[in-house]
């Protein structure tokens, strides 16, 4: 942590001009060849190199800035940025994943980022896949985590990065892989948690949500009230995407607790947001009605006004752009 507070690009630029550049990009670091994956040297390794790579994005930020600090040359910081780039693809591609017999390791084990989960710091794999809009050469980076088909990198890149194109490959790849398998092999419960959350963020893999949901029902669901309101959320996002009220209407409350989450929204009301969802092109007189509803109710909740608004322009282009109701939707 207090590595944060060292302004690193003063030093590395120093470094850069002594010709010492590649001596601080590529300290030591052995990784001994084992049969298993516990090897404690390997993993105080690993930690060290993490540490490391933390430096390395630390610089990035400073030398993606607009300005250029007085005495520096331009082309000396792109120079030292391309090659920061470089060698951070480059211990991505060898510790992306466990390869114990091989000496490598994966230094974004969901162990490792997960100690970060009730932490003020932020996890470093995140970090990374924000840094990754500021390099010149994506691609190399990109196919180093689809080759690795670990669905939950995968999905942090796909979240963090700006390039619809990148994104939609990124996607595609996630539609191709084998989630029954992943399922199967995952121990942790927080990792499928987290991967049930990434990856309801699009509607276009219906499929692998549904069936990631089957498989929090039947295994996770009962351990924890938490879990079970989390299977109403992704139930309930599902029926949206499929614009099925039917479905919706048919969805089970969580027993325990009539209260979702901190902001005492209640399930029953939560429900009634995602039914206003549903009819909001269909029908929007009457998606209107609920959010208006749902806006007296909870003034606190911004989301419900600014939908209640676009209800209010359906019904205006309902009534052939009917110049009155565009009014009161504003």
């Amino acid at each position: 942590e207090r590595l944060e507070y060292i302004e690193w690009l003063y030093p590395i630029y120093f470094i850069y001009k002594q010709q010492k550049l590649n001596s601080f990009l590529e300290p030591r670091f052995y990784f001994n060849p084992t049969k298993g994956y516990y090897h404690k040297e390997n993993h105080f390794t690993a930690d060290k190199l993490r540490t490391h790579l933390g430096v390395l994005i630390q610089v990035l930020r400073k030398l993606v800035l607009p300005t250029v600090p007085y005495g520096f040359e331009k082309n000396d910081l792109l120079e030292i940025k391309s090659r920061i780039e470089q060698q951070i693809i480059d211990y991505i591609k060898s510790h992306i994943k466990d390869v114990p017999e091989e000496g490598r390791i994966d230094l974004f084990d969901y162990n490792k980022e997960w100690g970060f989960k009730n932490s003020e710091k932020e996890a470093l794999f995140p970090q990374i896949a924000r840094a990754l809009n500021w390099f010149e050469n994506k691609e190399v980076f990109v196919e180093a985590i689809i080759k690795s088909q670990d669905i939950v990198k995968i999905l942090t890149i796909a979240e963090w990065i700006t390039s619809e194109g990148v994104k939609r490959r990124l996607i595609e790849k996630i539609q191709q892989s084998d989630i029954k398998s992943f399922l199967e092999e995952t121990l942790w419960v927080p990792q499928v948690q987290q991967v049930l959350l990434r990856i309801s963020q699009y509607p276009e893999l219906i499929s692998h949500i549904e069936r990631i949901v089957e498989f929090w029902e039947q295994n996770v669901s009962k351990k924890k009230q938490e879990y079970e309101v989390q299977l109403f959320q992704t139930r309930m996002l599902l029926a949206y995407f499929k614009k099925d009220e039917k479905e919706l209407d048919a969805i089970h409350q969580p027993s325990k607790s009539a209260v979702v989450g901190v902001r005492e929204l209640p399930h029953v009301d939560h429900k009634r947001f995602y039914s206003a969802l549903i009819r909001l092109e269909r029908d929007p007189s009457s998606s209107f009605a609920i959010f208006h509803q749902l806006c007296t109710q909870y003034p606190q909740y911004p989301v419900f006004a600014l939908n209640r608004m676009a209800a209010k322009i359906n019904m205006a282009m309902e009534e052939k752009n009917d110049l009155s109701l565009y009014r009161e939707a504003l």
